[in-house]
């Protein structure tokens, strides 16, 4: 069963990896031709425009950095094409296609369903369902934050999953909050971030919808990083992929529908409204609504630490 699931996320990883270099090697060219344009502009006497500067491992930098009134610690760690306001997108044709049938899967049977799930399901099952999803991702989380040096969060991750585990029967009921034990959030394009790889392309994956290509590329790593998908049939891992992408949808079905309606252009809209809350995941800032797929929805109750 291992080498048989190993077998087919090979092609999608190669896949997916190869985006991330494309990606690299674009924004690289557009770094240099920015450092090219501000030489330019000062040998002919115009005033300099500061270079863009690379700043990764930014879990780190922020107990080395000697900070001063000009630094801003929320932006450590983020490079400057991390700073834009939308990702790049050289491949929009090609994304537009997929988009078109994410939409069509989404507007035939993603939508309707999260709709009956929402009319059905009381709050309270609704919540201990999100709450089940967070704790079974959690080996994931606790990985991720070892990977980002961030060792403090994984002791809170791991006491999370225990006290939730077992005092919350199973998971669905957050009994660790209440314990002083606070939600944690990671996972491995964060990491990726931390380690200092740009965000890539905008890609738009089929059915999950926009990402960056670093972010479509830690998908597989957070694959890996479970334990489900290797010791688990599936059987189990089939209907828990199933209940969490519902349960997600069902969550943006009134964000998202406000952004169609206010949205001249859905497509560019939806991919600047990704871009700007992963900017503040990787910030471990709260946000309006939450598009990762693999933790579920954010209980947004106050800051995630």
């Amino acid at each position: 069963m291992l080498m048989n699931r190993a077998r087919r996320l090979l092609p999608a990883s190669l896949g997916l990896a190869g985006i991330l270099l494309a990606g690299s090697a674009l924004a690289s060219m557009e770094a240099t031709d920015r450092n090219a344009f501000v030489r330019t502009e000062t040998a002919h006497g115009a005033a300099a425009e500061p270079a863009p500067t690379k700043r990764g491992y930014y879990a780190f930098q922020v107990a080395q950095t000697e900070t001063s009134d000009e630094s801003n610690l929320e932006d450590l760690g983020l490079d400057d094409l991390e700073q834009q306001e939308d990702l790049s997108d050289p491949i929009e044709g090609l994304n537009r296609f997929f988009f078109a049938i994410t939409d069509m899967v989404d507007t035939i049977a993603l939508r309707p369903l999260a709709g009956l799930y929402s009319f059905v399901a009381p709050e309270p099952m609704k919540k201990s369902i999100r709450q089940l999803v967070r704790n079974v991702a959690s080996p994931r989380r606790l990985g991720n934050k070892l990977l980002q040096g961030e060792f403090e969060g994984a002791g809170i991750v791991l006491g999370r999953v225990l006290v939730n585990t077992t005092v919350g029967v199973g998971g669905l009921f957050e009994v660790a909050e209440d314990w002083g034990l606070p939600k944690q959030n990671a996972d491995f394009g964060q990491t990726l971030s931390v380690w200092g790889l740009p965000p890539g392309p905008h890609i738009s994956v089929p059915v999950l919808g926009p990402h960056s290509a670093r972010h479509a590329v830690g998908r597989v790593g957070d694959t890996l990083m479970d334990p489900l998908f290797w010791l688990a049939p599936t059987a189990v891992t089939l209907p828990l992929t199933a209940t969490n992408l519902i349960a997600t949808r069902e969550a943006l079905i009134e964000p998202l529908d406000e952004l169609r309606a206010s949205s001249v252009d859905f497509y560019s809209a939806l991919r600047s409204a990704y871009w700007q809350n992963r900017l503040k995941q990787l910030r471990d800032e709260p946000s309006e609504f939450d598009l990762d797929f693999d933790g579920g929805p954010q209980e947004q109750e106050g800051p995630q630490n």
